[in-house]
């Protein structure tokens, strides 16, 4: 609701928390929770709508740097089908 509904000060707040933090997953393995959010089954609603809301800005040109840079492990993943979209997507419309 926040990243819906905030205003674009606590938007960037809760993407930079998400960018900074790191997660422990299933197998014990540590990894940034943007990739553990988008791999959950749950979790990547939050980061699709982090995307959709964020618009032009550095921000989220770091979240979308971090996805394609684990592009082949989140295509692989059953529930990241989404985010695989946008980031391919950016990734035409950016020319990356």
């Amino acid at each position: 609701m926040m990243l819906t509904y905030g205003g674009t000060d606590q938007r960037h707040q809760i993407v930079e928390e998400i960018l900074n933090c790191v997660c422990v997953d299933q197998t014990y393995e540590s990894k940034n929770a943007v990739l553990s959010m988008a791999e959950d089954q749950f979790a990547n609603y939050v980061l699709r709508t982090a995307i959709d809301v964020l618009g032009d800005c550095p921000l989220r040109e770091r979240l979308f740097s971090m996805l394609v840079s684990n592009l082949d492990d989140l295509e692989r993943s059953p529930y990241a089908k989404q985010i695989v979209l946008r980031v391919k997507t950016y990734m035409q419309e950016s020319s990356y």
